[in-house]
């Protein structure tokens, strides 16, 4: 690894390889036990950074430190790296011939707060995101609309910028999402913010089924975690 910070730390389904995200702007794997790196997930050094429509793929890679990484299971086939600018990159987990991943879509999530979630499955994938309402002005002068973006892993292997499968919003209008999960039957997920405040939805219609505020003290939820569907 070429940085000097390590931010995300994943083993992978199988524990055979471990993922490490870090401030060199690459993710990188390595065999769990020979300690080997066997793949980094980044385009920098390349000359021809630039989008390739022909490939289907995005060159550039993140342009800020990654912030989180995850490999996508059942398999772990594929990885998936976020960065401070709300940008999650979706890599191939196995590299090519120049030992460099292949990128094959990006999540957008505008304005992001939070880490992101898989799907015990690997069929869904979330994240807290913002937009802002309006878009003309500056950022630090505009008013975000905090929301959940859930898209689909079918949508992600065939459009290298998916649109999202669901949008979670309206429940978080004056802090920012801070933390998102995936209930083990992907039929839920939950959102949270500053401030403390909770909503679990439906993923099926989007519906918000249940909130509860000022959760911790009214502090923010940095983490989701489920033990059952219910």
């Amino acid at each position: 690894v070429q940085g000097q910070a390590v931010y995300s730390a994943r083993f992978s389904p199988d524990a055979r390889r471990f993922l490490i995200g870090a401030d060199d702007l690459a993710a990188h794997a390595f065999d769990s036990e020979t300690g080997e790196k066997i793949l980094t997930a980044s385009m920098l050094g390349r000359k021809d950074l630039l989008f390739d429509p022909s490939r289907n793929m995005f060159l550039e890679g993140h342009v800020s430190e990654i912030s989180a990484i995850r490999f996508l299971p059942p398999i772990g086939d594929l990885l998936l790296s976020a960065d401070y600018f709300g940008s999650i990159s979706v890599w191939d987990a196995v590299p090519d011939d120049n030992g460099v991943g292949f990128e094959r879509s990006r999540l957008l999530s505008e304005y992001s707060f939070s880490e992101f979630a898989v799907s015990d499955a690997g069929d869904y994938v979330i994240a807290g995101g913002a937009k802002s309402a309006n878009p003309e002005g500056k950022l630090e002068d505009a008013e975000l609309i905090h929301k959940g973006i859930l898209w689909r892993t079918a949508d992600i292997l065939e459009s290298p910028a998916p649109v999202p499968f669901q949008e979670f919003k309206d429940k978080h209008p004056n802090f920012a999402i801070t933390a998102v999960g995936i209930s083990p039957a992907s039929e839920h997920v939950v959102t949270a913010g500053r401030r403390g405040k909770m909503v679990v939805w439906n993923i099926a219609d989007g519906r918000a089924i249940a909130e509860a505020d000022g959760q911790h003290n009214s502090d923010q939820v940095s983490g989701i975690f489920f033990e059952s569907e219910t």
